[in-house]
């Protein structure tokens, strides 16, 4: 019964140990604090790698850590002679590892003894800069036994420690910390100084200079340190021209020391916390004065300390210059709406807009010489401050005979000229004539080597009185070619249009015959590889003929003519054409193919205007032979049956070639 008691109170003590919370000096129920029964309880200090003695210094920076190792004799019943006092099983014992550092890390006590066999563990816990450690001697029994034949038991730890640097403790210079009641020396290294020089520019490019700002600081941890004696200094080589009178720190104006392009100013005292310092500099002329551009200008101030160079910080202003001139021009008519086109009424008002900065100028002149074709009419200048709303201003009653219009005196807003011209050719109108006109922008005292103008902008006058269109119909390789002659009730006498279609590229038009009188194949453009399409042309005025074109007595090309167009209304001429070309239709690419009109007075061409499709080849085999066309080829109207005479094919009935 004595045994089974034994056995229970046994279980009872290990269920207690699982379930009970392990604090200092009380673990088990029964167990007896025995610290002072430890001896040669000693630590080992290291830094890295480096032991540190009782006494010495620690030199700790950047959250340095110290590794600390614990070791101590446990007194058990097993040692001869047995001790006084030993520790037995469920024991503990508690003691204070250290004075003013804060845990990182420990590991579980450990024995010593070969066997490897534990005699307990090891609690670390930190609380007010004060890491202690509570010791449980809970391990194998037979060390507590003696009878176990264990004797000369000791146990050691290791734990992580960091210096404690708050509070007063963080102070620069020496403290004097603890480790197992042993004193040590602490150093803590005076705070760095930090520096900041921050930079940043805005363009104000109506007064055509850069508004800098700087701000300096220096903190030696979370205090400020005073910038007295400190010196700002920036080279403004790159940057511009300072401003006289623009520098001040924090809001009041004072005088930098100028020095060639170096602007530098030394801090007074006291010059606590950041200090603002603010200038303006001219925007370089090659980047100012040039036409609707994104520019860029960058700087780098320095904060300096005895001369020597402790910050600095670079900032970069950005804007886009504006268009310093500009010139639009507009025709004063809509041909497409008209009725009628009078060639001697025909005008264009060119517009100049100058100034969009709004910089102050003298004497702002603005130079436009007119293309000949142009006759002055009229020119007036306009300002406005928005670009909006624009006022009318004075008028320029005669052209300037070296073609420099000026604004007397300071000019401070936008401006504009507007000059009217007209066409001085007033001959008959069947395509438009492209006019090209420029201007120039001047000033008194304008940078030298700066030139801003407006390059060539060209107005049309006049309208296409002859224009070509084609529509394609891949399955009959035919085109529908569209033509539209409109004399916009011009006197232009017996209008007619020709239209040459030579079946074959290598035809030689030379000794050709069937030509119109006064019609030659000089006068007209030859389009090879199409034929005309029988009784396909309507007009929707005049009279359309098909006029054969014979090389030695063969036909060779299709002429038409369309004779009698009205000169009061659009006349709108259509007819197909046959693709003849096998390059064209039986090769393996896409090809353009193109026809061209002209149209005449009488027998005198006035223009000519060209039309155009694709040709999409591309499985060569597939369009040459379709499978249905076996039994029948020359019926197919895929594969050409060849003519040994003259090296034609017939498709379809329609005469065609083979290429050599």
């Amino acid at each position: 019964m004595k045994y089974r008691a034994g056995i229970w109170l046994m279980a009872f003590a290990i269920l207690v140990s699982t379930v009970l919370p392990i604090g200092r000096l009380s673990v088990w129920a029964d167990g007896v604090d025995k610290s002072s029964a430890l001896t040669d309880v000693t630590a080992v200090v290291k830094q890295g790698s480096t032991v540190i003695e009782p006494g010495d210094t620690i030199n700790l920076g950047n959250g340095d850590t110290l590794s600390v190792e614990v070791s101590f004799r446990v007194p058990v019943a097993g040692d001869d002679p047995t001790p006084p006092t030993v520790v037995e099983l469920g024991d503990t014992a508690s003691f204070e590892l250290s004075q003013g550092f804060i845990l990182m890390s420990g590991t579980s006590l450990s024995l010593t003894h070969t066997s490897g066999k534990s005699i307990g563990t090891a609690t670390l816990d930190s609380t007010a800069g004060s890491v202690n450690a509570d010791i449980l001697f809970d391990g194998d029994s037979d060390i507590f036994d003696e009878n176990g034949g264990y004797n000369t038991v000791s146990g050691k730890f290791s734990a992580q420690l960091r210096y404690d640097d708050s509070g007063s403790a963080g102070d620069e210079g020496t403290h004097t910390v603890t480790i197992l009641g042993k004193n040590y020396t602490v150093v803590v290294p005076p705070a760095p100084v930090v520096y900041n020089v921050a930079k940043s520019g805005v363009a104000d490019l109506a007064h055509n200079k850069i508004d800098w700002t700087v701000t300096l600081s220096a903190t030696k941890g979370a205090t400020s340190v005073d910038l007295k004696d400190y010196e700002f200094s920036d080279d403004l080589s790159n940057v511009g021209t300072y401003v006289p009178g623009s520098f001040t720190v924090g809001g009041v104006a004072v005088t930098p020391v100028e020095t060639g392009s170096v602007i530098a100013y030394i801090f007074p005292d006291p010059s606590s916390g950041p200090q603002e310092i603010k200038f303006s500099t001219t925007i370089p002329d090659n980047k100012y004065y040039v036409n609707n551009s994104n520019q860029s200008v960058s700087n780098t101030a320095q904060l300096l300390k005895d001369n020597v160079l402790v910050q600095s910080g670079s900032g970069t202003a950005s804007f886009t210059t504006p268009k310093w001139i500009e010139k639009t021009g507009a025709a004063n008519h809509n041909p497409d709406s008209e009725a009628t086109y009078d060639p001697a009424d025909q005008f264009i008002a060119w517009t100049i807009t100058a100034n969009k900065a709004q910089a102050s100028l003298d004497n702002l002149t603005i130079t436009d010489v007119l293309p000949s074709g142009l006759d002055f009419v009229s020119a007036q200048w306009q300002t406005s401050t928005d670009g909006t709303v624009w006022t009318p201003g004075s008028v320029v009653g005669s052209e300037p005979s070296d073609g420099k219009y000026t604004l007397s005196g300071t000019t401070s807003t936008m401006v504009q000229l507007v000059i009217t011209s007209k066409v001085s050719d007033t001959g008959t109108t069947v395509s438009k004539t492209t006019f090209n006109n420029a201007a120039t922008l001047d000033w008194d005292n304008k940078p030298g080597g700066v030139t801003l103008n407006t390059g060539n902008v060209g107005v049309g006058i006049g309208y296409d009185a002859l224009t070509k269109s084609g529509s394609l119909n891949k399955t009959t390789r035919e085109i529908t070619w569209t033509i539209k002659a409109d004399a916009k009730n011009q006197a232009i006498a017996d209008m007619r249009v020709y239209d040459l279609l030579v079946y074959d590229p290598a035809t030689n038009l030379s000794g050709t015959t069937g030509w119109p009188a006064g019609i030659t194949a000089a006068k007209v453009t030859k389009r090879t590889g199409l034929q005309y399409v029988a009784s396909s042309g309507t007009t929707t005025s005049g009279t359309l003929n098909v006029i054969p074109i014979l090389d030695n007595g063969e036909r060779v090309a299709d002429l038409i003519e369309v004779t009698g167009l009205s000169t009061a209304a659009p006349n709108t001429i259509q007819f197909k054409t046959l693709i003849v070309n096998p390059d064209v239709y039986a090769g393996n690419a896409s090809k353009n193919v193109d026809n061209t009109a002209s149209l005449f007075t009488n027998t005198n061409k006035l223009r000519e205007a060209t039309g155009s499709v694709t040709y999409d080849s591309r499985t060569l085999a597939k369009e040459l032979l379709k499978r249905e066309a076996l039994a029948d080829p020359a019926a197919g109207g895929q594969y050409p049956a060849h003519d040994e005479r003259s090296g034609r094919v017939r498709l379809r009935g329609q005469v065609g070639y083979l290429p050599t």
